[in-house]
């Protein structure tokens, strides 16, 4: 799997936290507003082209939220790397 950042940032996220909402990139003409926030949201944002992250950082940053709150493991076929 691809490390672009420690597994304990996640691992105590609290997935039932919602925001109302937040503006990436104010003033800039990508600016985007995303309602509605929480941990698992904010990790798939990076699908956005806005938010610059690759899908495997993605699924992986996925799988670490939902592995942690849920004890579910998912990463797509294509993206499973000697696991």
């Amino acid at each position: 799997m691809y490390r672009y950042h420690a597994i304990a940032d996640f691992k105590g996220a609290d997935l039932s936290v919602t925001v109302k909402g937040l503006v990436w990139g104010k003033g800039y003409k990508w600016e985007t507003f995303i309602p509605s926030v929480n941990p698992i949201s904010y990790a798939m944002m990076g699908l956005l082209p806005q938010f610059q992250r690759t899908e495997v950082q993605i699924y992986e940053t996925i799988n670490i939220l939902l592995k942690a709150h849920y004890d579910i493991s998912y990463l797509p076929q294509m993206y499973r790397m000697n696991i």
